[in-house]
């Protein structure tokens, strides 16, 4: 059971904060999967900097959370390739492809698969019920990409942070 070398192939980051990225580079180094992500959010695992083309917000809280919950010098890296809306996953031998779903950062990513079930990184969540996450970069593109999700016919949504649910839930 788990990973050995020659089984992970694959790291998909759906966005580039630190409670998503921050073991990509030792799976990468260990295991030799390659790392793959949208690459507007980039930066957030180049620099080592969950801010990095995200909107101005409170200057005390990006100073602190930069202190807190930066990466390390060992934790960064650059992804191995970027990929975009329509990436097919076939060649992982995943029946999958990638959506960008902008709002929580810029270069969110969400993978659906062929079967219309949805993993949707950071921009939805289910801690109580199945809601619009909190933190935003951008509001509009957020919206635009629950609408975008609403066009599919999407089964179950497996969010980032909290219970998968069905997509019919969501309000």
């Amino acid at each position: 059971m788990g990973c050995k070398q020659g089984n992970l192939r694959l790291i998909i980051l759906t966005h580039g904060d630190f409670d998503h990225a921050g073991n990509a580079n030792h799976l990468h180094e260990r295991f030799g999967a390659k790392i793959v992500m949208h690459n507007g959010d980039s930066g957030m695992v180049e620099r080592g900097d969950m801010f990095w083309n995200r909107r101005k917000g409170n200057i005390l809280l990006r100073m602190i959370a930069r202190i807190l919950f930066g990466f390390g010098k060992k934790e960064r890296f650059s992804p191995d390739l970027y990929i975009d809306e329509g990436y097919e996953l076939s060649e992982y031998e995943l029946d999958a492809k990638v959506l960008h779903i902008p709002g929580h950062s810029k270069g969110s990513i969400g993978i659906l698969t062929a079967d219309n079930n949805l993993f949707c990184g950071d921009l939805l969540e289910n801690k109580d019920k199945p809601v619009l996450n909190s933190i935003m970069d951008d509001s509009t593109a957020a919206n635009a990409s629950v609408e975008k999700l609403k066009s599919l016919k999407i089964k179950t949504v497996y969010p980032g942070h909290g219970k998968p649910f069905p997509m019919g839930s969501f309000t």
